[in-house]
Protein backbone atom coordinates (compact mmCIF):
# COMPACT_ATOMS: atom_id res chain seq x y z
CA UNK A 1 0.00 0.00 0.00
CA UNK A 2 2.90 2.30 0.74
CA UNK A 3 4.27 1.75 -2.76
CA UNK A 4 0.85 2.48 -4.31
CA UNK A 5 0.54 5.75 -2.39
CA UNK A 6 4.03 6.73 -3.48
CA UNK A 7 3.22 5.98 -7.13
CA UNK A 8 -0.02 7.97 -6.87
CA UNK A 9 2.02 11.06 -6.00
CA UNK A 10 4.76 10.51 -8.57
CA UNK A 11 5.76 13.56 -10.59
CA UNK A 12 5.63 11.59 -13.83
CA UNK A 13 2.09 11.48 -15.20
CA UNK A 14 2.92 8.22 -16.96
CA UNK A 15 3.47 6.50 -13.60
CA UNK A 16 0.14 7.86 -12.35
CA UNK A 17 -1.47 6.74 -15.62
CA UNK A 18 -0.25 3.15 -15.18
CA UNK A 19 -1.51 3.08 -11.60
CA UNK A 20 -4.89 4.50 -12.61
CA UNK A 21 -5.19 1.86 -15.34
CA UNK A 22 -4.68 -0.94 -12.80
CA UNK A 23 -6.63 0.56 -9.92
CA UNK A 24 -9.72 -1.72 -10.17
CA UNK A 25 -7.48 -4.79 -9.97
CA UNK A 26 -5.48 -3.31 -7.10
CA UNK A 27 -8.72 -2.49 -5.29
CA UNK A 28 -9.63 -6.17 -5.26
CA UNK A 29 -6.35 -6.91 -3.50
CA UNK A 30 -5.96 -3.90 -1.23
CA UNK A 31 -9.60 -2.92 -0.71
CA UNK A 32 -11.65 -0.36 -2.63
CA UNK A 33 -12.06 1.84 0.47
CA UNK A 34 -8.29 2.12 0.84
CA UNK A 35 -7.86 3.15 -2.81
CA UNK A 36 -10.88 5.46 -2.98
CA UNK A 37 -8.87 8.60 -2.07
CA UNK A 38 -6.36 7.81 -4.82
CA UNK A 39 -9.11 7.22 -7.38
CA UNK A 40 -10.70 10.56 -6.46
CA UNK A 41 -7.31 12.25 -6.69
CA UNK A 42 -6.79 10.88 -10.20
CA UNK A 43 -10.19 12.24 -11.28
CA UNK A 44 -8.75 15.68 -10.45
CA UNK A 45 -5.30 15.06 -11.92
CA UNK A 46 -3.75 18.00 -13.81
CA UNK A 47 -2.88 15.67 -16.70
CA UNK A 48 -5.86 14.98 -18.98
CA UNK A 49 -4.61 11.50 -19.91
CA UNK A 50 -4.76 10.45 -16.27
CA UNK A 51 -8.31 11.77 -15.94
CA UNK A 52 -9.31 9.92 -19.11
CA UNK A 53 -7.96 6.52 -18.02
CA UNK A 54 -9.40 6.96 -14.51
CA UNK A 55 -12.81 7.76 -15.96
CA UNK A 56 -12.55 4.73 -18.22
CA UNK A 57 -12.07 2.59 -15.10
CA UNK A 58 -14.95 4.20 -13.18
CA UNK A 59 -17.53 1.46 -13.75
CA UNK A 60 -15.16 -1.35 -12.73
CA UNK A 61 -13.96 0.52 -9.66
CA UNK A 62 -17.42 1.65 -8.58
CA UNK A 63 -18.70 -1.93 -8.68
CA UNK A 64 -16.46 -2.51 -5.66
CA UNK A 65 -18.09 0.36 -3.72
CA UNK A 66 -21.53 0.79 -2.18
CA UNK A 67 -23.93 3.35 -3.64
CA UNK A 68 -23.38 5.83 -0.80
CA UNK A 69 -19.62 5.88 -1.39
CA UNK A 70 -20.15 6.41 -5.13
CA UNK A 71 -22.66 9.21 -4.59
CA UNK A 72 -20.63 10.99 -1.93
CA UNK A 73 -17.14 10.61 -3.36
CA UNK A 74 -17.18 9.87 -7.09
CA UNK A 75 -20.18 11.58 -8.68
CA UNK A 76 -19.39 15.15 -7.55
CA UNK A 77 -16.08 14.95 -9.41
CA UNK A 78 -17.75 13.53 -12.49
CA UNK A 79 -19.96 16.63 -12.53
CA UNK A 80 -16.77 18.69 -12.70
CA UNK A 81 -15.41 16.52 -15.52
CA UNK A 82 -18.57 17.13 -17.55
CA UNK A 83 -17.36 20.72 -17.91
CA UNK A 84 -13.69 19.89 -18.48
CA UNK A 85 -12.12 22.01 -21.24
CA UNK A 86 -10.50 18.94 -22.85
CA UNK A 87 -12.89 17.15 -25.20
CA UNK A 88 -11.24 13.75 -24.68
CA UNK A 89 -12.01 13.94 -20.98
CA UNK A 90 -15.66 14.74 -21.64
CA UNK A 91 -15.82 11.96 -24.23
CA UNK A 92 -14.44 9.44 -21.73
CA UNK A 93 -17.06 10.56 -19.23
CA UNK A 94 -19.83 10.21 -21.82
CA UNK A 95 -18.69 6.67 -22.55
CA UNK A 96 -18.64 5.62 -18.90
CA UNK A 97 -21.11 7.61 -16.83
CA UNK A 98 -24.43 5.93 -17.72
CA UNK A 99 -23.38 2.41 -16.64
CA UNK A 100 -23.08 3.89 -13.13
CA UNK A 101 -26.85 4.44 -13.02
CA UNK A 102 -27.48 0.83 -12.12
CA UNK A 103 -25.06 1.13 -9.20
CA UNK A 104 -26.64 4.17 -7.55
CA UNK A 105 -30.33 3.48 -8.21
CA UNK A 106 -33.14 5.76 -9.34
CA UNK A 107 -32.66 8.44 -6.67
CA UNK A 108 -28.92 8.71 -7.20
CA UNK A 109 -29.34 8.71 -10.96
CA UNK A 110 -31.90 11.52 -10.93
CA UNK A 111 -29.89 13.59 -8.48
CA UNK A 112 -26.40 13.16 -9.94
CA UNK A 113 -26.11 11.20 -13.20
CA UNK A 114 -29.05 12.81 -15.01
CA UNK A 115 -27.61 16.35 -14.64
CA UNK A 116 -24.31 15.07 -16.08
CA UNK A 117 -26.18 13.45 -18.96
CA UNK A 118 -28.12 16.64 -19.69
CA UNK A 119 -24.88 18.64 -19.72
CA UNK A 120 -23.04 16.25 -22.00
CA UNK A 121 -25.94 15.73 -24.41
CA UNK A 122 -25.69 19.45 -25.23
CA UNK A 123 -21.93 19.31 -25.74
CA UNK A 124 -20.54 21.08 -28.79
CA UNK A 125 -18.63 17.93 -29.82
CA UNK A 126 -20.42 15.07 -31.58
CA UNK A 127 -17.79 12.72 -30.16
CA UNK A 128 -19.17 13.49 -26.70
CA UNK A 129 -22.86 13.24 -27.56
CA UNK A 130 -22.76 9.99 -29.55
CA UNK A 131 -21.56 7.67 -26.72
CA UNK A 132 -24.52 8.78 -24.61
CA UNK A 133 -26.90 7.41 -27.24
CA UNK A 134 -24.96 4.16 -27.36
CA UNK A 135 -25.40 3.64 -23.60
CA UNK A 136 -28.89 5.12 -23.30
CA UNK A 137 -30.36 1.74 -22.40
CA UNK A 138 -28.42 1.91 -19.10
CA UNK A 139 -30.31 5.07 -18.18
CA UNK A 140 -33.62 3.71 -19.41
CA UNK A 141 -33.35 0.64 -17.18
CA UNK A 142 -33.17 2.82 -14.09
CA UNK A 143 -35.37 5.88 -14.69
CA UNK A 144 -36.80 5.55 -18.21
CA UNK A 145 -36.29 8.11 -20.97
CA UNK A 146 -39.78 9.58 -21.20
CA UNK A 147 -38.92 12.56 -19.01
CA UNK A 148 -35.78 13.43 -20.94
CA UNK A 149 -37.10 12.82 -24.44
CA UNK A 150 -37.19 16.53 -25.32
CA UNK A 151 -33.56 17.11 -24.33
CA UNK A 152 -32.61 13.88 -26.03
CA UNK A 153 -34.31 14.81 -29.28
CA UNK A 154 -32.66 18.22 -29.28
CA UNK A 155 -29.25 16.57 -29.25
CA UNK A 156 -30.27 13.90 -31.76
CA UNK A 157 -31.57 16.52 -34.19
CA UNK A 158 -28.25 18.33 -33.98
CA UNK A 159 -26.35 15.13 -34.68
CA UNK A 160 -28.72 14.18 -37.49
CA UNK A 161 -28.00 17.52 -39.16
CA UNK A 162 -24.24 17.29 -38.72
CA UNK A 163 -22.20 18.23 -41.79
CA UNK A 164 -20.16 15.03 -41.44
CA UNK A 165 -22.16 12.21 -43.01
CA UNK A 166 -20.46 9.61 -40.82
CA UNK A 167 -21.90 11.33 -37.74
CA UNK A 168 -25.36 11.22 -39.31
CA UNK A 169 -24.78 7.54 -40.09
CA UNK A 170 -24.07 6.78 -36.43
CA UNK A 171 -27.33 8.38 -35.32
CA UNK A 172 -29.19 6.14 -37.77
CA UNK A 173 -27.64 3.10 -36.13
CA UNK A 174 -28.80 4.26 -32.69
CA UNK A 175 -32.40 4.80 -33.83
CA UNK A 176 -32.91 1.06 -33.45
CA UNK A 177 -32.03 1.44 -29.77
CA UNK A 178 -34.55 4.29 -29.55
CA UNK A 179 -37.27 2.11 -31.02
CA UNK A 180 -36.62 -0.61 -28.45
CA UNK A 181 -36.57 1.84 -25.57
CA UNK A 182 -39.40 4.18 -26.54
CA UNK A 183 -42.01 1.89 -28.05
CA UNK A 184 -44.22 2.76 -31.01
CA UNK A 185 -46.09 5.80 -29.68
CA UNK A 186 -43.16 7.72 -28.18
CA UNK A 187 -40.79 6.74 -30.99
CA UNK A 188 -43.15 8.03 -33.67
CA UNK A 189 -43.86 11.21 -31.72
CA UNK A 190 -40.23 12.05 -31.08
CA UNK A 191 -38.25 10.17 -33.70
CA UNK A 192 -40.50 8.99 -36.53
CA UNK A 193 -40.22 11.95 -38.89
CA UNK A 194 -36.46 12.13 -38.40
CA UNK A 195 -36.12 8.42 -39.11
CA UNK A 196 -37.86 8.84 -42.46
CA UNK A 197 -36.11 12.11 -43.32
CA UNK A 198 -32.84 10.24 -43.82
CA UNK A 199 -34.35 8.87 -47.03
CA UNK A 200 -33.96 12.42 -48.40
CA UNK A 201 -30.25 12.66 -47.60
CA UNK A 202 -27.96 13.62 -50.48
CA UNK A 203 -25.44 10.93 -49.51
CA UNK A 204 -26.30 7.50 -50.90
CA UNK A 205 -24.71 5.67 -47.95
CA UNK A 206 -27.09 7.51 -45.60
CA UNK A 207 -30.14 6.61 -47.70
CA UNK A 208 -29.00 2.99 -47.87
CA UNK A 209 -28.50 2.88 -44.10
CA UNK A 210 -31.90 4.53 -43.59
CA UNK A 211 -33.61 1.81 -45.64
CA UNK A 212 -31.92 -0.97 -43.68
CA UNK A 213 -32.82 0.88 -40.49
CA UNK A 214 -36.50 1.03 -41.48
CA UNK A 215 -36.52 -2.74 -41.79
CA UNK A 216 -35.06 -3.13 -38.27
CA UNK A 217 -37.45 -0.59 -36.76
CA UNK A 218 -40.42 -2.25 -38.50
CA UNK A 219 -39.37 -5.58 -36.99
CA UNK A 220 -39.46 -3.91 -33.57
CA UNK A 221 -42.54 -1.68 -33.84
CA UNK A 222 -44.62 -3.90 -36.11
CA UNK A 223 -46.29 -3.80 -39.50
CA UNK A 224 -48.99 -1.34 -38.46
CA UNK A 225 -46.35 1.32 -37.77
CA UNK A 226 -44.74 0.77 -41.17
CA UNK A 227 -48.04 0.72 -43.02
CA UNK A 228 -49.21 3.95 -41.40
CA UNK A 229 -45.99 5.96 -41.51
CA UNK A 230 -43.40 4.36 -43.81
CA UNK A 231 -45.44 3.35 -46.87
CA UNK A 232 -46.88 6.86 -47.52
CA UNK A 233 -43.34 8.25 -47.40
CA UNK A 234 -42.06 5.59 -49.81
CA UNK A 235 -44.97 6.11 -52.20
CA UNK A 236 -44.28 9.86 -52.30
CA UNK A 237 -41.05 9.23 -54.20
CA UNK A 238 -42.88 7.86 -57.23
CA UNK A 239 -42.82 11.25 -58.98
CA UNK A 240 -39.46 12.47 -57.65
CA UNK A 241 -37.43 14.21 -60.36
CA UNK A 242 -34.25 12.33 -59.40
CA UNK A 243 -34.36 8.65 -60.35
CA UNK A 244 -31.98 7.78 -57.49
CA UNK A 245 -34.71 8.73 -55.05
CA UNK A 246 -37.34 6.87 -57.07
CA UNK A 247 -35.28 3.71 -56.53
CA UNK A 248 -35.31 4.05 -52.74
CA UNK A 249 -38.88 2.78 -52.22
CA UNK A 250 -38.13 -0.30 -54.31
CA UNK A 251 -35.07 -1.07 -52.20
CA UNK A 252 -37.09 -0.54 -49.02
CA UNK A 253 -40.07 -2.61 -50.16
CA UNK A 254 -37.79 -5.53 -51.01
CA UNK A 255 -36.65 -5.52 -47.38
CA UNK A 256 -39.84 -4.80 -45.46
CA UNK A 257 -42.44 -6.62 -47.61
CA UNK A 258 -42.15 -9.90 -45.64
CA UNK A 259 -42.93 -7.93 -42.46
CA UNK A 260 -46.11 -6.32 -43.77
CA UNK A 261 -49.69 -7.54 -43.54
CA UNK A 262 -51.26 -9.38 -46.47
CA UNK A 263 -53.73 -6.53 -46.92
CA UNK A 264 -50.93 -3.97 -47.26
CA UNK A 265 -48.86 -6.15 -49.59
CA UNK A 266 -51.69 -6.83 -52.00
CA UNK A 267 -53.73 -3.63 -51.62
CA UNK A 268 -51.00 -0.97 -51.48
CA UNK A 269 -47.50 -2.21 -52.17
CA UNK A 270 -48.12 -4.42 -55.20
CA UNK A 271 -50.00 -1.75 -57.21
CA UNK A 272 -47.22 0.74 -56.46
CA UNK A 273 -44.51 -1.64 -57.66
CA UNK A 274 -46.37 -2.45 -60.86
CA UNK A 275 -46.84 1.25 -61.60
CA UNK A 276 -43.07 1.75 -61.47
CA UNK A 277 -42.73 -0.43 -64.59
CA UNK A 278 -43.59 2.57 -66.70
CA UNK A 279 -40.57 4.57 -65.49
CA UNK A 280 -38.32 5.81 -68.31
CA UNK A 281 -35.11 4.98 -66.42
CA UNK A 282 -33.89 1.38 -66.91
CA UNK A 283 -32.45 1.26 -63.36
CA UNK A 284 -35.95 1.70 -61.99
CA UNK A 285 -37.41 -0.99 -64.21
CA UNK A 286 -34.84 -3.66 -63.39
CA UNK A 287 -35.27 -2.90 -59.69
CA UNK A 288 -38.98 -3.45 -60.21
CA UNK A 289 -38.03 -6.93 -61.43
CA UNK A 290 -35.90 -7.53 -58.34
CA UNK A 291 -38.74 -6.30 -56.14
CA UNK A 292 -41.26 -8.58 -57.84
CA UNK A 293 -39.02 -11.56 -57.14
CA UNK A 294 -39.44 -10.83 -53.42
CA UNK A 295 -43.12 -9.92 -53.64
CA UNK A 296 -44.49 -12.75 -55.77
CA UNK A 297 -44.05 -15.56 -53.19
CA UNK A 298 -45.88 -13.40 -50.65
CA UNK A 299 -49.01 -13.04 -52.78
CA UNK A 300 -52.08 -15.16 -52.08
CA UNK A 301 -54.34 -13.43 -54.58
CA UNK A 302 -54.10 -15.45 -57.80
CA UNK A 303 -54.90 -12.51 -60.07
CA UNK A 304 -52.09 -10.49 -58.50
CA UNK A 305 -49.72 -13.42 -58.90
CA UNK A 306 -50.65 -13.57 -62.55
CA UNK A 307 -50.10 -9.81 -62.86
CA UNK A 308 -46.65 -10.17 -61.30
CA UNK A 309 -45.68 -12.97 -63.69
CA UNK A 310 -47.03 -11.00 -66.64
CA UNK A 311 -44.99 -7.97 -65.54
CA UNK A 312 -41.78 -10.02 -65.35
CA UNK A 313 -42.47 -11.46 -68.79
CA UNK A 314 -43.05 -7.97 -70.16
CA UNK A 315 -39.84 -6.69 -68.58
CA UNK A 316 -38.06 -9.70 -70.01
CA UNK A 317 -38.55 -8.23 -73.49
CA UNK A 318 -37.52 -4.69 -72.46
CA UNK A 319 -35.33 -2.66 -74.83
CA UNK A 320 -32.62 -2.39 -72.15
CA UNK A 321 -30.27 -5.33 -71.66
CA UNK A 322 -29.96 -4.94 -67.85
CA UNK A 323 -33.73 -4.85 -67.45
CA UNK A 324 -34.09 -8.03 -69.55
CA UNK A 325 -31.30 -9.74 -67.60
CA UNK A 326 -32.74 -9.03 -64.13
CA UNK A 327 -36.27 -9.84 -65.28
CA UNK A 328 -35.28 -13.24 -66.61
CA UNK A 329 -33.23 -13.87 -63.48
CA UNK A 330 -36.15 -12.87 -61.22
CA UNK A 331 -38.56 -15.02 -63.23
CA UNK A 332 -36.39 -18.13 -62.95
CA UNK A 333 -36.98 -20.67 -60.18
Amino acid sequence: MEFVQSAAGDKSWRIRYILAEKIPDLAKLLGSTNLLPIFVKFLQDPESEVKVITTNRAAKFCKLLDSKAITANILPHLVTLSKDPIVHVRQALAENVLPLAGLVGAAGTKAHILPIFLTLIKDTSADVRLPLLKNLEELNKVIGVENISDSLMGAINQLAGDKKWRVRMTVIDYSIIMAKIMGEKLFQEKFGNLCLSWLDDNVYAIREAAIKNIKEVTAILGSKWAEKHVLPKLFSYQTHSNYLFRMSPLFAISLIAPLLSQEAIEGKVMPFVLNQMADKVPNIRFNVAKCLKVMTPLLKNESLKAAAMKALTQLGSDSDFDVRYHSVKSNSK
